[in-house]
């Protein structure tokens, strides 16, 4: 089958399931966020990209995104069948003091991270002037090697979307409207105070799903369009810088030539730094010497970053792992390297590889370069992790549309948060990560308690 037609097919799946899912976005429904998310952070832009992946690797890494776009959408439509819809939000003291609860923990653990942390990125980045590697390692530090106080790194990197953002959305819900703008600015401080850009998307992407679930039907609708129109008004715009050839004169935008790379793709197979991205990524640091150029900057970055690396990092890991494949398969956090020799955790194996060898200016031998979950399960077990994959996924799907919260005291709330993570996570995190540090597993927990709780009530009396 030809580079065209299977890009076509890709395309036609791509386009039916984002139509399904704006179509009942549109009615304020948020089921489909997880499919939407994926199409948009995954399947399109590796139909985009195909003629430039390796052909070695493609055509097995077009089947899995496939498979599981058609997973992914099948829970949501189970999700839209099954879950009811919030007539909107009831008002209860124990859904307050739960918002008053979680704001009080969810401050008190952000001020401890940052009184116990080595230093704060953030604050880092502005005296050494933005130099990535110290940013980076700064970031690096305060996060993933954050070990002041062993094992609450988890919490922390939960925090914002199990705790901190439902605070927010009960106290708003409740017209607590300055105590929850009061605690909405301290999350996203704390978000910026990081330097990671997840944090700060993720936090944005609840705040509209909690909002738009937990609505009137009529203002559910409205507020669905809202998100809607500003979501694509910003694509657009940046479509609309990147793309414009008038623009390549002064700066390289994302998408600059690419009809040519389109035209002459077989040539990448011997260099393996002929993505989009590796084009955009040593002229991030150019100087800057106009108001243009800063737009056009600005713009590319947030291209590169949110629509080109996901499905290009998740590239890399099917190259690295098809030509080092890991011949000892284990449950650790690290691997045996087979290209290196030396055991070291899989996404600092890639990151050397494909980013701190060609760019060692810009990235260092810390960098670690987190895949989809799909390319981390392929790169750990091969396809019996990407079965294990599609399987606990869906299971975990299944798992927050029986569990869900809509009829609990907190009226939605938390399975809105989950909708946000299932939709943000897969393409930029593995499994294992999504369950334990990213929160789904710790939202699942407490959508089984606010089930159980009212049943237990019931069956042994008040005084359970």
């Amino acid at each position: 089958m030809s580079a065209s037609m299977i890009m076509s097919l890709y395309g036609l799946l791509a386009l039916s399931a984002t139509f399904i899912a704006v179509r009942h976005l549109l009615r304020g429904s948020i089921h489909f966020l997880p499919t939407l998310g994926w199409c948009f952070l995954m399947l399109i832009p590796f139909v985009m990209q195909y003629p430039l992946f390796y052909p070695e690797t493609r055509g097995y890494h077009g089947m899995v995104v496939a498979t599981l776009t058609v997973i992914i959408l099948c829970a949501d439509m189970i999700a839209h069948k099954t879950v009811p819809q919030p007539a909107g939000f009831t008002p209860s003291k124990a859904s307050l003091r739960i918002g008053y609860g979680l704001s009080i923990f969810y401050v008190a653990l952000t001020v401890l991270h940052f009184a116990t942390a080595h230093s704060i990125p953030f604050f880092d980045a502005v005296e050494s002037g933005y130099v990535n590697n110290d940013t980076l390692n700064a970031r690096i530090d305060f996060l993933r090697n954050y070990n002041a106080i062993p094992g609450i790194k988890y919490l922390f990197s939960m925090s914002t979307a199990i705790i901190g953002m439902p605070a927010v959305l009960l106290l708003w819900l409740h017209r607590r409207r300055f105590m929850a703008l009061s605690l909405f600015f301290w999350i996203l401080f704390y978000c910026v105070a990081s330097t990671a850009k997840g944090p700060l998307i993720l936090t944005l992407v609840i705040t509209a799903a909690g909002l738009i679930f937990t609505a009137h039907d009529q203002k559910r609708i409205k507020m669905g369009r809202a998100f809607l129109g500003l979501a694509l008004a910003g694509i657009l715009t940046i479509a609309a810088i990147t793309l414009n050839p008038a623009s390549h004169t002064s700066i390289f935008t994302v998408f600059s030539h690419l009809d040519k790379k389109y035209g002459e793709p077989e040539m990448f197979r011997d260099d393996r730094k002929k993505l989009l991205g590796d084009y955009v990524r040593p002229r991030l640091d150019m100087p800057i010497d106009s108001c243009t150029n800063r737009i056009c900057r600005n713009a590319d970055y947030l291209a590169y970053r949110i629509f080109i690396t996901p499905i290009e990092v998740s590239a890399r890991w099917y190259e690295y792992f098809t030509a080092f494949p890991v011949k000892e398969i284990s449950f650790s956090r690290n691997i045996h390297d087979s290209r290196s020799g030396i055991d070291r955790h899989p996404a600092q194996a890639v990151a050397i590889w494909a980013f701190a060898e060609p760019y060692p200016q810009a990235y260092s031998d810390a960098t670690y370069a987190y895949p989809s979950m799909d390319a981390d399960a392929f790169g750990r077990f091969g396809w019996r992790g990407l079965v294990a994959l599609m399987l606990a996924y869906f299971g975990l799907r299944l798992a927050s549309i029986y569990f869900n919260d809509t009829r609990a005291v907190t009226g939605g709330v938390f399975y809105a948060v989950l909708v946000s993570l299932f939709a943000f996570l897969p393409p930029n995190a593995g499994i294992q990560a999504i369950i334990l540090a990213q929160g789904v597993g710790g939202g699942i927990a407490v959508l089984c308690a606010l089930w159980a709780w009212p049943r237990l009530r019931r069956r042994y009396g008040r005084s359970a």
